[in-house]
């Protein structure tokens, strides 16, 4: 059998061959040896050997072995097959090492067998030719020096509490030692992380400060071995794309892997974005993930605390306040036990006594003496508490007598009554009345503060006033406050509940996010807005009230807030920011009010649990991603009065069965359906002159369409995987087809296409396997190829018009 050509994977090289008697093939601009298939393997053996390939480069272990062991069946003397289980068992992937322009063997599991003992291995060793045999030993020698090395290390004793995984080199090189100047700038904020670590006593893998001077094997043993050891995983990120490169990807991995295997806990890996907020990795089954943003000022703070949860000292406090809680009631028990067993002794004594009259005398004296001893005691014990009591009463005078002088000795204030800085460490705080206004930073970042009580004299709280009071449960903020600034809140992760008074005329940007653990709120009926953030990332906040005078709500004010349930928003609300219930998972319904004219861009993405949404008429144009990502909105209405829907409006919506876009809606954006797998039918107007690119991509169910007569274009992508598409009856306008425009689209059997086209894109039905007749104007039969590549040409009936 003679070979096709090889591209090699190392380099992209062409590898030229005529036969494969030797199984071994050498890539004449890189050097790289690769193994091939025997000459006596069929096309059927040959097929299972490259999807076998193709799912160890994918890192599909168990659908590797499947297809390697289907292609051994087939030919029991084909040692690529055996080769290729060998690798599988032992979930080995080759990625290229830029350095040393190798493939790289990257083991996604340690196995303390050795690799050369594997059955399929030997038995691929008896089937290879000398040259295969050679490189095969080869190959077997660097995976199982790997777990030798990783051994080596594990004996060492070395442990990591955290690995920095993150996308080096802005030229592709992904290894150690890469110049500081090829740096990109996660990879100095990763170095900047691998600092604030280690002097906070931890001790985090960093490969550019950690492996020094490794590669090859060596590299891959040393990142084997911190993956495994490090207790949690930081992926550096700003730009979503890193995360799709080979060796970032592969860390991240790897790591999920071990999360999935429950070898780490399972909120051990956090993203650390720059700004933009970056909440998935592109890997399959992967859920939200909590992130950090590290442009914040506290990220540092969310970083070591991040890592410190996980750690082995961390676990070993919660074990040993358990121990101790353990012990305390085993102490109750047997103090119970005891006075139990005492009881019962006397009993015995009481019930064995001779019952003459003297003995009966005395134990009524007996029992009358008791009596008087409990009767004093009791006395005695209500004293003792009294007394306790008073104690109580003037320790706690006494604490808030210099409480409020050390407030007063550890504060600044001006003489407008404003606090400039309260530099004191107290846990609960009693502010004095002479502070009129709290001042901007007044109480940022005081850790101790547990409790805060603000007297009738403040008007004000400035911008992050209590910013990063991490410890900050409880807040009593009086009538006489009328604004709280922006941030002023921010961060407060322990803060439970906070009673807004109705004074308050304004809530600040920012005001109360990131306050995690805050699940209830009231807003006075006296504001009128909620600025930009207002309480985003209020993760505990399950219901909110708000007051019928509300006008506004700002972007992102209640982004994050994964426990919120449900909302009322008041007809009095005009405008709803961007972002601004974005990413609210348990969020099931909502009803819009009649005043908005516009639903922004992202107002109610990734709202999972979303089910139905009331959309009123005075709506005018729903946003660009407004309802993405809500994979539980089953139906939706869209009002006559809507005359736009902007791109990806309502990508990923997964439960989406049907909609009708009325004839006021005169564009529809790009991928405005995408991914909407069950939408069965869908009615587009007449209105409509462009389906733009990727608009009903992915929409699995749709079974036809009917393209309205006014549409003169269909863009890239438009149809694309619709593979339930069984009939496409295009208008007479259409000019335009793009590219790809129904690829994979694999039950579509009939087209039309009036003389009226003047332009078909690459690919525009590519895959489309079912497709028997085919009506188009003779100016395209030559490029026929070209627009139906993938499909079965020889079965198409094709009919030319003039």
């Amino acid at each position: 059998m003679e070979l096709q050509n090889f591209k090699c994977k190392n380099c992209g090289g062409v590898m030229q061959a005529t036969t494969n008697e030797n199984g071994v093939l050498n890539c004449e601009y890189c050097g790289s040896i690769f193994t091939i298939p025997k000459k006596d393997s069929n096309s059927e053996v040959l097929y299972f050997l490259r999807i076998g390939e193709h799912n160890l480069d994918t890192c599909r272990f168990d659908e590797a072995y499947t297809a390697f062991e289907k292609a051994s069946q087939l030919n029991i003397n084909e040692s690529e097959a055996y080769w290729g289980m060998a690798l599988a068992e032992f979930k080995v992937q080759y990625i290229k090492d830029v350095v040393n322009n190798r493939l790289q063997p990257i083991c996604h599991e340690f196995n303390d067998k050795e690799f050369q003992a594997n059955k399929n291995y030997l038995k691929a060793l008896k089937c290879a030719g000398a040259e295969q045999k050679s490189e095969y030993f080869s190959k077997a020698q660097d995976i199982d020096y790997i777990r030798e090395e990783f051994l080596k290390l594990q004996q060492s004793g070395l442990d990591y509490d955290c690995f920095i995984c993150v996308k080096v080199s802005q030229t592709g090189v992904e290894q150690a030692d890469i110049s500081k100047k090829n740096w990109t700038n996660d990879a100095y904020n990763a170095d900047s992380i691998y600092d604030l670590l280690k002097r906070n006593g931890f001790t985090p893998f960093f490969s550019e400060r950690e492996i020094k001077g490794r590669s090859g094997a060596n590299y891959e043993a040393m990142i084997l071995y911190a993956l495994y050891t490090a207790e949690t995983m930081l992926v550096v990120c700003s730009d979503e794309e890193y995360l799709r490169t080979p060796w970032v990807k592969n860390e991240y991995t790897r790591f999920k892997s071990l999360i999935k295997n429950e070898e780490k806990e399972n909120d051990s890996l956090t993203i650390v974005y720059n700004g933009k907020p970056i909440d998935r990795l592109p890997i399959e089954n992967n859920g939200r993930i909590q992130g950090i943003d590290y442009s914040r000022r506290e990220a540092d703070f969310e970083i070591v605390k991040f890592v410190e949860n996980h750690t082995p000292i961390a676990r070993a406090r919660r074990e040993d306040e358990a121990r101790k809680k353990q012990e305390e009631e085993a102490k109750r028990a047997q103090e119970t036990q005891e006075l139990k067993r005492q009881l019962d002794e006397m009993k015995y004594l009481v019930q064995n006594r001779a019952t003459s009259t003297a003995e009966i005398s005395d134990d009524i004296i007996v029992e009358k003496m008791t009596k008087a001893l409990m009767e004093k005691e009791r006395r005695e014990k209500e004293e003792r508490e009294r007394q306790e009591r008073e104690m109580q009463e003037r320790k706690m005078q006494e604490r808030e007598r210099r409480e409020i002088e050390d407030f007063l000795n550890s504060s600044s204030v001006s003489n407008d009554g404003t606090l400039i800085k309260y530099n004191g460490n107290s846990k609960n705080l009693v502010v004095s009345n002479i502070v009129k206004h709290i001042g901007n930073g007044a109480f940022e970042n005081c850790k101790s503060l547990e409790s805060v009580i603000l007297p009738n004299s403040v008007e004000s709280i400035g911008e992050f006033a209590f910013g990063g009071c991490n410890s900050l449960q409880s807040i009593t903020i009086p009538n006489s406050v009328t604004s709280i600034e922006k941030e002023a809140f921010k961060c407060c992760e322990s803060l439970q509940s906070i009673t807004i008074p109705d004074s308050v005329e304004s809530i600040g940007e920012s005001a109360f996010e990131g306050c995690s653990s805050l699940n209830s709120i009231t807003i006075p009926d006296s504001i009128t807005s909620i600025g930009d953030d207002a309480f985003n990332g209020c993760r505990s906040l399950q219901s909110i009230s708000f007051p019928n005078g509300l006008e506004s709500i700002g972007e992102f004010s209640f982004q994050y807030c994964s426990s919120l349930q449900s909302i009322m928003i008041p007809n009095s609300v005009t405008s709803i920011g961007a972002f601004a219930f974005a990413d609210c998972e348990n969020l099931k319904n909502i009803a819009i009010p009649n005043g908005i004219v516009s639903i922004e861009m992202y107002a109610f993405c990734d709202c999972e649990s979303l089910e139905s949404v009331t959309i009123p008429n005075s709506v005018e144009s729903i946003g660009e991603f407004a309802f993405g990502g809500c994979n539980s909105l089953q139906s939706i209405t869209i009002p006559n009065s809507v005359t736009s829907i902007e791109k990806e409006a309502f990508k990923c919506c997964e439960s989406l069965q049907s909609i009708t876009i009325p004839d006021s809606v005169e564009s529809i954006g790009e991928s405005a359906f995408e991914g909407c797998s069950s939408l069965q039918s869908m009615t587009i107007p007449d209105s409509i002159t462009y389906i733009k690119n990727g608009t009903f991509s992915g929409c699995s169910s749709l079974q036809s369409i009917k393209i309205p007569k006014n549409v003169v274009s269909i863009g890239w992508y438009a149809f694309s995987n619709c593979s339930n598409l069984q009939s496409v009856l295009l208008s007479n306008n259409v000019n335009s087809i793009g590219g790809s425009a129904f690829c994979d689209c694999s039950n579509l059997q009939a087209i039309t296409l009036s003389n009226n086209v003047t332009c078909i894109g690459d690919g525009a039905f590519e895959d489309c396997d079912n497709l028997t007749n085919v009506t188009m104007p003779k100016r395209f039969k030559r490029q026929r190829r070209e627009i139906f590549k993938g499909c079965k040409l020889k079965k198409i009936k094709f009919t030319y018009t003039e």
